[in-house]
């Protein structure tokens, strides 16, 4: 395979593929860290490392990505809405299908189906668009409810699940004690 760098506004043509695949690394300068920060709504995207490989999918026109994503990112903590630092290193993988293979695929339910890769359609141009599919993959690989170790843990100490609900006390069972032992209230007649 052959090695390229690019940045985040990479995009390939399915027909530039060579015929052994295509190897890529994609640098991200600060203004791409920027402008993804930005679009993901986080302080900071501080590194960003995307390599990825380009093959022939298994059906005509079709893409087969694999990749791996190393990021380092400031995100906001959801409980004390302060800065934390996050890390993202997973690989992935990715086909870019025609309409109609995606649509057999749809009615299949193959999304549903873990032993399939993930799948999109490629546009009719049969460009890729690999900065635009690095960019998404971070985003699916952010933690959706960023929190700081030790940051409202919650513990089911003392606390039992299912329990029944505690018996209050009725308020006028104070009443109770002012009645004769014959079950009449005591007290003055009018």
């Amino acid at each position: 395979m052959n090695s390229r760098q690019f940045a985040l506004e990479t995009r390939i043509a399915r027909d530039d593929i060579p015929a052994g695949g295509l190897s890529m690394t994609l640098a991200c300068d600060p203004a791409d860290l920027q402008a993804l920060a930005g679009r993901l709504d986080i302080p900071s995207v501080n590194a960003l490392t995307v390599t990825v490989a380009l093959t022939a999918g298994k059906s005509p026109g079709s893409v087969h990505i694999t990749g791996e994503v190393k990021a380092s990112l400031t995100r906001v903590c959801v409980a004390s809405m302060e800065e934390m630092p996050e890390e993202i290193d997973a690989p992935f993988t990715l086909d870019l299908v025609t309409a109609d293979v995606a649509d057999t695929l749809d009615a299949e339910e193959a999304y549903a189906d873990p032993a399939v890769a993930d799948y999109d359609v490629i546009d009719d141009e049969g460009i890729v668009p690999v900065g635009e599919i690095a960019a998404q993959t971070v985003a699916l690989l952010m933690d959706p409810y960023p929190r700081k170790n030790g940051i409202l843990d919650v513990s089911t100490h003392g606390v039992a699940i299912n329990a029944p609900p505690l018996q209050k006390k009725n308020p006028f069972s104070v009443l109770e004690g002012l009645k004769s032992p014959d079950g009449k209230r005591s007290g003055k007649a009018d």
